[in-house]
């Protein structure tokens, strides 16, 4: 699943441990410089997940849905170099795709990521991506706060999707306004219109990954905005 990892404490246990709470926000700082040296650098390919969250079932329907005390969001973010693209940031927004998709995004952490990526010193690219693999490794029913829990592996289906690039410049330019008293509220808005953007474009692949697995409509489930293939059947053809 990855190596090399630059690792961050959760917002969630920073405090179990009082006397060690300092020691942990002078961690994810030193993470988030180095985060921000690889961005700097290219030629990278690093996975952010800013704010996971935890997917529970519903207690009623036993579907599995975001965890809604803290909004799902992940990044896949890949500095590299190719012909058409040199050392260009490729970011990939993404939810762990389960049953419903009910928690947007965090406005907040979305911002932070768009910052740090503004500041790596070559061109960025958000994109808004699904990928439906939960049932392959889902996280126990029940929360558990000590660190080691039981996985159970099984073979599924799985679904990824990628939509087209989110501009956040073209987002902020319908929110100008003159004013300067104006201006904070409207990047606070522009912000959350920028998250909301892709959240909405996470969801709508969300459900069309979902009607094809889980709804065993395969192909057939593809929509006017999202097209699914399967390029390995093809190649065998």
């Amino acid at each position: 699943m990855g190596r090399n990892l630059v690792c961050v404490y959760s917002k969630k246990h920073m405090n179990d441990v009082p006397e060690l709470a300092e020691m942990k926000r002078r961690a994810n700082t030193r993470s988030l410089k180095e985060m921000a040296l690889l961005l700097r650098s290219g030629s990278q390919i690093i996975w952010i997940a800013p704010s996971g969250g935890r997917d529970r079932p519903d207690p009623i329907t036993g579907e599995w849905f975001p965890d809604t005390n803290r909004a799902v969001i992940g990044f896949g973010l890949q500095v590299t170099w190719s012909m058409k693209a040199p050392n260009h940031a490729l970011f990939y927004l993404w939810v762990p795709a389960n049953k419903a998709l009910t928690a947007p995004f965090d406005a907040s952490a979305v911002d932070n990521i768009r910052r740090l990526a503004d500041h790596c010193g070559v061109p960025r690219h958000i994109y808004p991506l699904a990928l439906m693999c939960y049932d392959i490794m889902p996280p126990p029913a029940e929360v558990e706060k000590d660190i080691g829990e039981r996985r159970v592996i099984s073979f599924h289906g799985v679904g990824v999707s990628v939509a087209p690039e989110i501009n956040f410049d073209e987002i902020s330019s319908g929110h100008e306004n003159p004013d300067e008293d104006y201006q904070q509220l409207l990047f606070l808005q522009v912000k959350m219109d920028f998250s909301h953007a892709l959240y909405k474009s996470v969801a709508e692949q969300y459900n069309v990954l979902n009607s094809a697995i889980y709804g065993n409509q395969g192909l057939k489930a593809s929509a006017s905005t999202v097209s699914l293939s399967q390029p390995w059947k093809s190649q065998l053809l």
